[in-house]
């Protein structure tokens, strides 16, 4: 799509070069020949073209966006269509996005000026009321959809993501994990206005302390730690916080909506205050030894004496584009890179992160090699280890209660099975004890059994109870946890679940009506009755590389994890055409229902 737009004309606009890429759009630096300015064009990624609801998406933030006017929300100019490609003219900002500026202070061991921190904060305050005033609730407030331009004009872009409180959401939107409110954690559908406000205490958290409240590498486990865990101190973060400015910043990240600020205005007015009474002394302890150098510590991070609009200057200086991370694309084949401007350290150039990509796949084969290589020598010196298989549907009924945790491979006739509980991430099969094993047989050429092919699973239903779409929000608390590769039932409760009752199916989005893609509980139980309590229950599919699978590390352990083929209806999760979401069944009852294309999703299960 890159040199598909590039030099185009839409409409009154020549597309110049790419600015940056998102999920489902590009962004693209153009003149409005007419008028004779910059604009930037969002257009939607030719992937999703063929998806109804994020053309919708598209065309609800041009909407929501073109009749408003205000300082510090980005203007939108025109929306059109040709052919499949939709997309929109907006703004230009020439300057740098909040992600960027905060970047270049934390590789420089800084913070932001809180002179900074109070004007950019109380300019997304101002967008958001004006916004929710609208009934628009943004979803999606990050650093990276903040611009400051050279002039020191603050703009809260993206509103690709906006839900219209009237009319609900267009889409399955989990928003950023590092920015995510609670109860949006939950559901995309249930954002309110303090959803908002909650993304922008992170931001404000962030800018005072140099790190957000919540990280790991899985956006699981931060969705998971927004939803459980209490911010850590900021005032441990910072020590020249005072308790004032603490206080607010943890109320700004109340888990309840209803216990946060109710306006943007009433946050940064409460800041203000806080701020105002000045900073702390830190008191470092004398008795611990003198921290090497190299080690950042947050009594070594003083507060800048650059402004950010003195910081957007020299990065403008150097290339950067408020859009992207990436320095600006010479549009002339006459420019040789030599006279491209030297950029600073922090930014890396496009042939630079070719070169480490490059490193990085090299090293990792040959690491994989290295594993492979390990695992055959493993293999020779310990043959007694080797996996014993045995039918999954012995003729006789064990005499020895099952053991804990058990895996089902549905793609294959083969179950496996162990006595020893399974640690946390690394899965042992297992084999049960009271049934005969069949011995490896060392001839070569003994003759293959054709397996036997597993019936696809029919669709379950409970003629007692019709399926309603009232939620319910009480009972035993359980997670669901997925990507595209895995699926994982977390029980939260203090008491066991017995799976069996349980359906989870994909839905139809046109009928509304439940689909073949289905997994009866019933999988799980056949070989473990129960899920214990921090326990889970999963869905592996056989052709799943490891690497890619979640392993939830919130689960103590798996009492079973089935293994079907990827095309197997048992795969229920994953978005397909006229799919984007599936329902919990609880004694035929509809307990509740999860976007295919979020990572979680919170149901309760009546006790």
């Amino acid at each position: 799509m890159e040199d598909g737009l590039v030099g185009r004309r839409l409409a009154n606009y020549r597309i110049e070069r790419l600015l940056g890429q998102g999920g489902m759009a590009q962004v693209y630096y153009g003149i409005d020949e007419s008028l004779h300015r910059p604009v930037a064009i969002k257009a939607i990624d030719s992937r999703w073209g063929h998806r109804e609801t994020y053309i919708q998406r598209l065309i609800q933030e041009a909407r929501s966006m073109a009749t408003w006017r205000h300082e510090h929300i980005l203007q939108v100019y025109y929306a059109g269509q040709e052919e499949y490609l939709y997309y929109f003219a907006m703004e230009y900002i020439d300057g740098l996005n909040l992600e960027q500026s905060l970047t270049e202070y934390g590789a420089r061991g800084q913070l932001a000026p809180q002179d900074d921190v109070l004007n950019i904060g109380e300019a997304v305050a101002s967008a958001l009321d004006y916004a929710h005033e609208k009934g628009v609730v943004h979803r999606d407030i990050k650093p990276s959809n903040v611009m400051i331009a050279k002039d020191g004009r603050v703009v809260l872009a993206d509103f690709g993501l906006a839900m219209d409180q009237q009319r609900g959401s267009l889409g399955e939107t989990f928003g950023s994990p590092h920015y995510i409110a609670p109860e949006q954690a939950r559901s995309s559908a249930a954002a309110v206005a303090q959803s908002d406000l909650y993304a922008l205490g992170v931001i404000l958290y962030e800018m005072l302390t140099g790190v957000v409240p919540f990280d790991d590498p899985s956006p699981m486990s931060i969705a998971l730690m927004h939803l459980t865990d209490a911010p850590p101190s900021p005032r441990q973060l910072n020590p020249r916080l005072n308790e004032a400015t603490e206080e607010v910043l943890l109320k700004a990240l109340s888990k309840e909506p209803e216990d946060r600020y109710p306006s943007g205005e009433a946050l940064m007015e409460a800041l203000r205050e806080a701020l105002a009474e000045g900073e702390m002394e830190p008191e470092v302890p004398t008795e611990l030894p003198p921290m090497p150098t190299a080690v950042s510590t947050p009594y070594a991070r003083p507060v800048s004496q650059m402004s950010i609009v003195d910081l957007v200057m020299l990065q403008a200086e150097a290339g950067v584009d408020s859009f992207s991370n990436l320095p600006k694309v010479a549009t002339s084949n006459s420019v040789m890179r030599e006279e491209l401007p030297r950029l600073p350290a922090s930014v890396v150039t496009p042939d630079q992160g070719q070169k480490r990509q490059q490193r990085f796949i090299y090293g990792a084969l040959v690491g994989l090699v290295l594993v492979a290589l390990c695992g055959v020598v493993w293999f020779i010196l310990n043959p007694d280890l080797f996996i014993q298989v045995v039918d999954p549907t012995p003729t006789s009924t064990p005499t020895t209660a099952p053991t804990r945790q058990q895996i089902v491979d549905v793609s294959s006739p083969t179950v496996t099975a162990s006595a020893t509980p399974i640690p946390v991430p690394k899965i042992t099969r297992l084999t049960p004890t009271n049934t005969p094993t069949l011995t490896p047989s060392p001839s070569p050429t003994a003759t293959p059994v054709p397996p036997t092919r597993t019936p696809t699973p029919t669709k379950v239903t409970t003629p007692t109870a019709t399926p309603t779409a009232t939620p319910v929000t009480e009972g035993q608390q359980v997670l669901l946890l997925y990507n595209d590769y895995s699926f994982y039932l977390l029980n939260l409760s203090e008491d066991i679940i017995t799976p069996n009752l349980l359906v989870l199916e994909a839905i139809d989005n046109s009928t509304g009506d439940g689909t073949n893609y289905l997994f009866p509980g019933n999988q799980w139980s056949r070989f473990f009755p129960q899920i214990d309590p921090g326990y889970c229950g999963g869905i592996e599919p056989v052709e799943s590389p490891a690497f890619r699978l979640l392993r939830p590390t919130q689960c103590t352990g798996f009492n079973a994890i089935v293994t079907p083929g990827t095309d197997n209806e048992l795969v229920f999760w994953i978005a397909r055409e006229n799919v984007d979401q599936f329902r919990a069944l609880w004694r035929g009852r509809e307990v509740g229902r999860c976007d295919s294309q979020v990572s979680v999703c919170e149901i309760f299960l009546p006790e």
